[in-house]
């Protein structure tokens, strides 16, 4: 079944931040889903440049032995008419995808103490924990 919901209950989460990771391996669907989140400002990248594989193509075998490679549309953003063909998607902070985890990590509990907002966490565990993600590079 393609179809989506017109209405959808419970708890909506639309003023959360959003962190998407990215490494150089980032390709297609999910360079689509970074660049159009971060476009429309609905997510922060955080990572690697991404591959830079944007529109679609249709793939032929000729004479079983070579692939012809066929473009077959083209992707852009409503935002600002462009997409990440050939240059990828430009992470808004760049670091080496093995620490964006971390990275994002750390700025999501610095953005918990600084809204105040309630966890089961108490601020000065919290920043223990930064501390201790930090001192763990």
């Amino acid at each position: 079944m393609n179809s989506t919901q017109s209405e959808v209950s419970g708890a909506k989460y639309l003023h959360k931040k959003v962190y998407i990771l990215t490494s150089k391996d980032s390709f297609s669907a999910s360079e689509a889903l970074a660049y159009f989140l971060q476009q429309h400002k609905v997510a922060e990248v955080i990572g690697e440049k991404t591959g830079g594989a944007a529109n679609p193509v249709d793939h032929f075998i000729v004479q079983n032995q070579y692939l012809l490679l066929v473009p077959s549309g083209k992707v852009s953003s409503l935002v600002n008419q462009k997409n990440w063909n050939h240059v990828g998607v430009i992470p808004d902070q760049e670091v080496k995808a093995k620490d964006a985890l971390k990275v994002a990590h750390i700025k999501l509990l610095k953005n918990i103490l600084a809204t105040g907002t309630k966890t089961e966490l108490t601020s000065s565990e919290i920043e223990n924990l930064i501390q201790k993600l930090k001192s763990n590079s």
